[in-house]
């Protein structure tokens, strides 16, 4: 068996790339060139048409503020268009432009070349292989996350103690 440390350097490399990736910004064939929240948020609206800035904010674990302010720079950009279709005017429905359309389904087409080399290297792996692999990564995640959180609450506590 490998040892713990080659797990965690792996681990630790793959967090990394995948950082970095979600950091950079798309070309996308228009030209254009968006972050990967951007383009979340582009087929986000194209999956779910009326969908309002709350439940955007929501749906995207972003401020409503970020949000409106990715939507702002989105319409700049011709993506987005604002929509108040309600009976008071006051909620903002953003739908996508033509060209926002195309922009979420080229990015989509993206996501789903992805999926396919995933699946591929899962191909690699038995069924029962699969899910001991499945379930290292569940157990990864939930580790990870209680460790943040301590990390978190530490660094709450000693911004309490400082005060």
């Amino acid at each position: 068996m490998k040892e713990i440390q080659a797990y965690t350097h792996l681990i630790y490399d793959l967090s990394g790339m995948i950082h970095k990736l979600r950091m950079k910004d798309i070309q996308m064939e228009s030209g254009l060139k968006l972050s990967s929240a951007a383009l979340s948020m582009l087929n986000v609206i194209d999956r779910n048409p009326g969908m309002s800035v709350t439940e955007l904010s929501k749906r995207m674990n972003m401020t409503k503020s970020a949000i409106s302010q990715m939507l702002k720079k989105l319409c700049t950009l011709g993506l987005t268009k604002k929509n108040r279709n309600d009976c008071n005017g006051k909620n903002l429905y953003p739908e996508l432009t033509e060209t926002g359309i195309r922009t979420a389904v080229e990015y989509r087409e993206k996501h789903d070349r992805f999926y396919v080399c995933i699946g591929g290297i899962l191909s690699r792996f038995d069924e029962n292989e699969q899910d001991t692999i499945y379930r290292f990564l569940l157990s990864a995640d939930e580790k990870i996350k209680e460790f943040a959180l301590t990390v978190e609450q530490n660094e709450k506590d000693e911004a309490d103690h400082a005060e």
